[in-house]
């Protein structure tokens, strides 16, 4: 769990931000707790067989959290996946314990979409903005989101692959 959770209580903005900063804090700011959901057990957050009824409080509210990491929360020299599983694991423990959250894991052999290159090559262009570029606020249009629109394209910033799964996958049946 984290070290300290400064606050947790419900948000009046209407853009939602969530961020984990290199030293594992989390900042939030009107996220709804599906978010949470989401990233501490690698679910979509549309709706979802494989996330099971859960209250509707957890879509509707939305939250200002933020939350001081222990100092071995990251290890420098960590691999990602394995930084990535001790943030999950802090999420997990808010989730328990600010809000009484309680989860039953199942795994299951399904199938997947995978990503992969076309036989012509990449068409993603590189960003220009890396993350130590990308600061955290509550603009829809920073780094690691993708701009809403119908009908048009994807447009994001700075986004990598696993960005663009965790997106993809909120209009699949299928993990992605």
């Amino acid at each position: 769990m984290f070290g300290r959770v400064q606050s947790s209580q419900l948000a009046q903005n209407p853009w939602f931000r969530m961020r984990l900063l290199p030293k594992g804090d989390l900042v939030a700011r009107a996220v709804p707790v599906i978010m949470l959901l989401s990233y501490a057990y690698d679910v979509p957050v549309s709706p979802s067989p494989r996330l099971s009824p859960h209250p509707d409080w957890t879509i509707r509210d939305r939250y200002d959290i933020e939350g001081k990491a222990t100092a071995s929360t990251i290890i420098p020299g960590l691999q990602n996946s394995d930084s990535r599983s001790r943030l999950q694991q802090k999420i997990r423990g808010l989730l328990a314990d600010r809000f009484r959250l309680a989860t039953r894991v199942e795994n299951k052999t399904v199938s997947v979409y995978a990503l992969t290159v076309a036989s012509s090559g990449a068409k993603l262009q590189k960003s220009a903005i890396t993350d130590k570029d990308c600061t955290f606020d509550s603009d829809p249009k920073g780094c690691h989101n993708f701009v809403p629109g119908f009908g048009h394209p994807l447009n994001a910033k700075a986004i990598d692959m696993d960005d663009l799964a965790h997106y993809i996958a909120n209009w699949t049946e299928l993990p992605v």
